[in-house]
């Protein structure tokens, strides 16, 4: 399977002197690129060296007959091209910023008319004439040995021959690991050259080999391309999620699977990288209204065997989409599949959630709108057979006679707008296992993320699927279930069996009522884990308060006034009244000969005090009037202290 690449972002371009006018030097327009020109920033008929500092001379004379030349006799993007005219004079250098290390996308098109010869070279250094490692001709298989038109010899390193096409525009590509020292070239999609390269990327010198060159240059470019992980699906031939690219590029610069209709990438003919739809990860390809884009995923043109090609796809609601089965990797060879969404036909629009396969001539079809569906086909090419299924509905079984070249996902008309995510071919033979997602490494998959693959588990996957937070590693069936409002176990229930019961204490003693219950981890406000208060209505009554002689159980003992008889006290009548008050409280005490004075403190029901009074006694008794206007209604305690002895009373407040 090809290998997946990305792109980094470079240093700006070198700037050198220009002859004769002020350099243009044009910003390129491919995101990443180190370098990229279309040549249609400058005047046709201009020599090309004054007009950008990547491009110069081999003797660095600018503007005169060595020069090449603008022209827009032939350009494959509109207006311009580079002409290298016959004679052999011109001598066209493009500089390349002596690349040494990295690996490196080095191409352009190119047009030869028929009986006509062309030439590059790649150079060691900027500066040239420091080595040559590698020379191709076309028309020619060495200096001064003519072929026929059409064919082409790698020269050096001494190579085979090769074809193009005459009269029309080609692709020339060579992929350069430095690090590797490997070169591949490719003319017009065909590899003719993988070999040994110990050199650096210097520049290309563009030669007008003999009287009879003529040829044009166009859409120069070059990227560096990094190393990515390969498929993470074990025997997968191809997959991809999308999510190494930079959201909002173009597709065809990030992968030799993806490319155009057309060859060129990275123009308006490219699908999108988007971020506004994604299955998995945060991105997906985007083919767009507008009719323009035609995106080509290639495939590898297989003739045998029996695959499974997959997707995940989103179309709008009101929207459409496309795509089609091509034979070869070049497309427009055949059409061996053409489905259609919101569509019947061409120009026949459907509604929204209906499609159509239209090569071969089939049915209709559903699809959910607005949300991501999985388009699936089996393709036997042993038995020319292929199924397709649509949102798991088999929607086709029929005949496949070709090949499976390429996938075109095609902007059919003004109304187009389709995303796709999770590409996957794979050898429909291998045993498929399925493996879940396992985000938080604790061994436990996500049931509801899972991938079927042959062979061993993904990174990051799991044979097991009964994690139920696959975010938290302390969540999964194996762990113990603590006391947190979480289902540590996976078993359906939170915190069973280790809640902790807590019991309500409404007066604030720290001591709860043990028939008002709450079950949780921690005590909630106004809950304490102690069960003995016997009157949670009054802050003085709990197990260990002094008990005082006022007819209550003060210490919850099951007593009342136990060992505080009131004829041990100094007080011979007490009398409070009236009961309940509303305003004021009146306390009549008669004492024994020889007590004078008394204290009277009175406390609310949090054990706040909120009054307090001396008490004489005249003739051994007192009346005094407690004033408890001013107080909330409620429960409060006298408390009376004479000498050695503590006399309580409970008074009620009602305004």
């Amino acid at each position: 399977m090809r290998k997946l690449y990305t792109l980094t972002f470079l240093t700006a371009f070198l700037l050198i002197g220009a002859v004769g006018k002020a350099q243009i030097d044009p910003p390129c327009m491919y995101g990443g690129a180190y370098v990229c020109d279309n040549i249609d920033a400058y005047a046709a008929g201009d020599p090309l060296g004054p007009n950008a500092s990547w491009f110069t001379t081999w003797s660095g004379t600018e503007g005169g007959a060595e020069d090449a030349i603008v022209s827009d006799e032939q350009a494959y993007s509109m207006p311009n091209s580079i002409h290298i005219p016959e004679g052999g004079v011109t001598d066209c250098i493009w500089k390349l910023g002596n690349q040494t290390s990295g690996q490196w996308r080095l191409q352009w098109m190119m047009y030869i008319p028929d009986g006509s010869t062309g030439y590059y070279n790649i150079q060691e250094s900027e500066t040239p004439g420091v080595a040559w490692n590698l020379e191709l001709m076309f028309g020619l298989t060495d200096y001064g040995v003519p072929a026929p038109s059409g064919t082409g010899r790698v020269t050096i390193p001494d190579g085979d021959e090769f074809s193009y096409p005459v009269d029309q525009w080609f692709k020339i590509e060579q992929i350069i690991d430095l690090d590797a020292d490997n070169i591949k070239v490719y003319v017009d999609g065909v590899m003719v050259m993988d070999y040994l390269y110990g050199g650096s990327i210097g520049c290309i010198d563009f030669y007008s080999i003999d009287e009879n060159n003529y040829s044009f240059i166009d859409d120069v470019l070059l990227t560096e391309l990094v190393d990515a992980d390969l498929c993470a699906i074990p025997g997968a031939m191809l997959c991809d999620n999308i999510e190494g690219y930079d959201a909002g590029t173009t597709l065809g610069m990030w992968a030799d699977w993806w490319t155009t209709w057309d060859g060129i990438e990275g123009t308006a003919e490219d699908a999108l990288v988007s971020s506004d739809q994604a299955y998995s990860g945060i991105n997906s390809v985007h083919i767009p209204e507008g009719g323009v884009t035609d995106c080509i995923l290639r495939l590898g043109n297989l003739n045998s065997g029996v695959y499974r090609l997959q997707w995940m796809m989103y179309v709008p609601d009101g929207k459409t989409g496309y795509y089609n089965i091509q034979e070869s990797e070049t497309p427009g060879v055949a059409w061996n599949l053409e489905l259609m969404f919101g569509l019947t036909d061409y120009g026949v629009p459907a509604p929204s959630g209906t499609g159509r396969v239209t090569i071969p001539d089939g049915d209709e079809f559903s699809y959910p709108v607005g949300e991501w569906f999985p388009v699936e086909h089996v393709i036997d090419l042993d038995a020319d057979n292929i199924q397709v299924w649509v949102n798991g509905v088999l929607v086709m079984d029929y005949l496949y006679g070709g090949n499976i070249g390429s996938i075109d996902f095609y902007s059919i008309d003004e109304n187009n707008s389709s995303y796709i995510d999770d590409v996957l071919l794979i050898d429909n033979n291998l045993a498929l296992n399925t493996y879940y997602e396992d985000a938080d490494g604790d061994g436990y998959g996500n049931p509801d993320v899972s991938v079927n693959v042959g062979g061993a588990a993904p990174d990051g996957y799991v044979a097991d699927n009964t994690d139920c937070d696959d975010t938290n590693v302390y969540v999964n069936p194996g762990e113990t279930e603590v006391c947190n409002d979480i289902d540590d176990n996976c078993d359906g229930n939170i915190d069973e069996g280790v809640l902790i019961t807590y019991y309500a204490d409404a007066d604030g003693d720290n001591y709860g009522d043990a028939d008002m219950t709450d079950m949780a981890c921690s005590a909630p406000t106004g809950y304490v884990a102690d069960n003995t208060d016997c009157d949670d209505t009054n802050a003085f009554i709990f197990p260990g308060a002094t008990e005082v002689a006022n007819g209550v159980d003060d210490d919850c003992d099951g007593l009342v006034d136990e060992n505080v008889g009131i004829e041990n006290t100094v007080f011979n009548a007490i009398a409070v009244y009236p009961v309940p008050a509303s305003d004021n409280v009146t306390l009549e005490l008669g004492a024994i000969a020889g007590v004078h004075e008394a204290i009277l403190n009175v406390f609310n029901s949090y054990g706040q005090l909120v009054y307090s009074t001396n008490v004489q006694f005249a003739a051994g008794n007192s009346i005094t009037v407690v004033p408890m206007s001013a107080q909330a209604s409620g429960i409060y305690m006298m408390q009376i202290t004479a000498e050695n002895d503590v006399i309580t009373r409970q008074i009620t407040i009602q305004h």
